[in-house]
């Protein structure tokens, strides 16, 4: 099947903050996609989330995008409906991982799908660049 690019998005509300990272893909027609990511926080916990057919144009939320590599669309699932929905089942392969803060859970995620053959290597290698240092000060991202 025929390769799609994954993407990182990286979501910061203010500069003390450290990033939010959601590991996104588009559909193979349109531009809106899947997002994972982990929301909630320290003091009551973690939990997985999929963004269906979610679109990061029209966002209000500022954000950065990063091509981090590609992977075979077999692995991924089109969502067929017409408005974005949030859920926390796995669809496919791809979908199926464990629950940490974002940043560590997406570094967790993003070596997984290198182990098992899903993408190639240097996709941690970027992803891990775009991390916020240990000592950034700021609250634990959502």
């Amino acid at each position: 099947m025929a390769p799609r690019t994954l993407y990182l998005l990286t979501f910061r509300r203010a500069p003390s903050q450290r990033a939010h990272f959601t590991i996104f893909y588009r559909y193979a027609t349109g531009t809106s996609g899947t997002v994972i990511h982990v929301v909630g926080n320290m003091m009551t916990g973690f939990y997985l989330e999929f963004k269906r057919g979610y679109d990061p144009q029209p966002t209000t939320e500022t954000y950065e995008i990063f091509t981090i590599g590609q992977i075979d669309s077999q692995y991924l699932n089109d969502y067929p409906g017409e408005t974005s929905t949030k859920d926390k089942i796995p669809m496919c392969n791809t979908e199926i991982t464990i629950n940490r803060r974002c940043q560590e859970w997406t570094m967790d995620y993003v070596r997984r799908l290198v182990t098992v053959g899903y993408i190639d290597g240097a996709v941690a290698t970027i992803v891990q660049s775009k991390r916020d240092p240990p000592t950034h000060r700021g609250s634990a991202p959502s």
